[in-house]
């Protein structure tokens, strides 16, 4: 009897001392970083709920330290280490195991980079891979790589790693405690966001600074800030008059929707982003997180809602599933006309399942199977050894396949990319000295377009077919570019104009990599004047193609000198002419990407 009631009195602490609201608030973050993911051209600012997650990470973790620092003089760096191991990598593990097992048996194009990516997500690196390997977290279309998303996980472990120790030596050894440990580490985090500010260029490659340790640390230090300045036990037994009370639910209402808006509109492209964008967004979620700590708080209630925190509670399984299960079934569905609509809702209903799995059997250890007692002691040593056992061979065999999988058609597609660039970059001064001006005449005689002098302006897509089309439009002036965006072409075309290499007929395929601004994109069509100007449709597995085809139907119709290549209703679903990312165009593709060129141009220059 006196051990249950022991037991009982020391879970009503444990309810006491947990934080619900927390729990929503993570709720929030996963929901807005499954809807960028699955529909990155609406939801254009979701990659920023990733900094909720890290604001948390850091508040909590040193809370807990100074906590027990405190009563025990000192931390346990090596048991915090192996129940944040045990914490991570219970649900990690099998997804890792069954991406292999998938990727093995039924998705071989997935082979490539396999071995590094998997491996850096094991040892906690794999932000570090990204950037060494150049994989940007925003142009990954046509790059089936279901880890893409654990960039972040990388992040944390090492935070984990680190921080601890620098807590255990600051507040620890040196006693350095209150507002002066609160400056240090806010200094460190101005650091932080102030080398992330250096390091951005316009139109650079942005996998330094988005996946970068040090670029990224301020997220978890304005959550130790705000766990120095106001750790939960202070916060909790602050007694708030009424008045106050009213001022600060209206000021968390104000932050929260200041979040929630910026985390939908943002777009990464945004230079504000960089330039302490993101550095300010942590510390609106700081104040946010002070806030829905005070008792009462209507924020508080809000985010502490049973269906926030029944999803904040899985917010860990449904951010390691849903993105690898979007990847899956967009590389499933890569050739069929499926609506973005019904994908959509296909790709979130079998991720809130497997999620739902994942927390049921490696979350919630009261339905751990047999595995584990509620002492969390291994019950039956030989099932979890035969598990872990089955776990590395399938690991192992995947990983063998891929390093011996060295000519898969991604490869190909690479090898292919680079070989023309680098052609590209050898002959571009004798190309400009062949050009030559040749005005089209407005009369009845059929216009030979294989003759004209033509500037063509693309991406990676356009950049597959460039030798066919320098065959067969013998004038054309070529630029196209590996992951060339729209917002890209203002600047293009200033380049092209400074040498004169802007022809009397104009062909642009942009697109491929995100959706398209109609104003902005428009704007830029204006500047070329009353040129004839062609545009060219998208095919790419992404969410974003139909709203990219729509909007180039509509500008075609709207303006006069323009006119709309249909690549999609001519090449939409035929897989002879496209590699396995459904996107690009192989050698036969961009065969028939050219004669279409050659065709409509033919069409609408004789009318």
């Amino acid at each position: 009897m006196e051990i249950d009631i022991l037991k009982n009195n020391t879970l009503k602490e444990k309810n006491k001392n947990y934080i619900h609201s927390f729990d929503g608030l993570r709720a929030i973050a996963v929901i807005l970083v499954i809807l960028y993911h699955l529909s990155p051209h609406i939801f254009s600012g979701g990659y920023l709920a990733v900094i909720i997650f890290l604001v948390l990470s850091g508040y909590l973790v040193t809370d807990n330290f100074i906590k027990e620092i405190d009563t025990n003089i000192q931390i346990d760096i090596l048991k915090f280490w192996k129940r944040r191991l045990i914490k991570l990598y219970t649900p990690l593990l099998p997804l890792l195991t069954i991406v292999s097992l998938m990727i093995l048996f039924f998705f071989d194009n997935m082979l490539n980079g396999y071995v590094g990516n998997l491996f850096s997500t094991l040892f906690g690196i794999n932000n570090i891979y990204q950037i060494v390997n150049g994989l940007s977290y925003f142009e990954s279309h046509g790059n089936f790589n279901p880890f893409t998303h654990l960039w972040s996980l990388g992040l944390e472990m090492q935070f984990y790693l680190i921080w601890p120790i620098v807590i255990a030596v600051l507040y620890g050894t040196f006693k350095i405690k209150g507002k002066k440990l609160a400056i240090i580490i806010f200094f460190l985090s101005f650091l932080s966001s102030l080398l992330m500010f250096l390091l951005y260029k316009p139109n650079i490659d942005l996998s330094r600074i988005y996946y970068g340790t040090d670029t990224r640390a301020f997220g978890f230090l304005i959550g130790a800030f705000f766990a120095v300045l106001f750790p939960r036990k202070k916060v909790f037994d602050l007694e708030i008059t009424k008045a106050k009370k009213i001022i600060l639910d209206i000021f968390s209402i104000l932050i929260f929707l200041v979040i929630v808006y910026t985390s939908i509109v943002l777009d990464s492209q945004f230079s504000f982003v960089y330039k302490f964008g993101m550095y300010l967004y942590s510390i609106l979620v700081g104040i946010l997180l002070i806030l829905i700590l005070i008792k009462n708080n209507i924020m508080n209630k809000f985010l502490s809602l049973s269906l926030f925190e029944m999803i904040g509670q899985r917010s860990y399984s449904l951010y390691l599933w849903q993105y690898t299960v979007m990847i899956f079934i967009s590389s499933k569905f890569a050739w069929s006309k499926i609506s973005n609509l019904a994908l959509f809702i296909i790709e979130l209903i079998i991720s809130i399942i497997i999620a739902e799995i994942s927390y049921r059997f490696f979350e919630n250890k009261r339905n751990y199977l047999k595995y584990i007692d509620k002492n969390d002691n291994l019950v039956n040593k030989n099932i979890a050894i035969s598990v872990f056992i089955l776990s590395a061979f399938i690991i192992f065999s995947t990983s063998i396949t891929s390093l011996s999988n060295k000519h898969n058609e991604i490869n190909d597609l690479k090898s292919r990319i680079a070989q023309i660039e680098k052609a590209k970059n050898n002959n571009t001064n004798e190309d400009k000295i062949t050009l030559k001006e040749e005005k089209i005449k407005e009369n009845k005689e059929k216009i030979d377009v294989e003759n004209l002098n033509i500037t063509f302006i693309g991406d990676s897509v356009m950049l597959c077919a460039q030798e066919d089309i320098k065959n067969k439009f013998k004038n054309s002036n070529i630029d196209a570019k590996v992951s060339r965006q729209y917002w890209d072409l203002p600047k293009v075309l200033e380049n092209l104009k400074k040498n004169n290499n802007i022809k009397d007929i104009v062909v642009i395929h942009l697109g491929t990599n995100y959706s398209i601004n109609k104003k902005e994109f428009t704007e830029s069509l204006k500047s070329i004047g009353n040129k004839k100007i062609f545009l060219i449709n998208c095919i790419v597995t992404n969410s974003w193609e139909g709203q990219v085809n729509k909007t180039l139907k509509e500008i075609s119709d709207e303006m006069d000198n323009v006119n709309l290549i249909d690549w999609y209703g001519f090449a939409k679903g035929k897989k002879e002419l496209f590699y396995q990312d459904a996107t690009h165009p192989n050698v036969e593709g961009a065969k028939e990407y050219t004669n279409l060129l050659k065709k409509d141009l033919e069409k609408y220059l004789n009318n």
